[in-house]
């Protein structure tokens, strides 16, 4: 996310800071995903 920030990149007329909230947010959404989907992977042992 600080690539995404620091690279002064505008798109679309949106700023870098704008990108680099984006890239934040793919990320967590990225780690989330693999998170649960490990969880639901387990089976629980008595």
């Amino acid at each position: 996310t600080f690539l995404a920030t620091a690279s002064g990149l505008a798109l679309w007329g949106l700023g870098s800071a704008f990108w680099g909230l984006v890239a934040g947010f793919a990320a967590l959404g990225v780690k989330w995903a693999l998170v649960s989907r490990s969880r639901t992977g387990r089976t629980a042992v008595p």
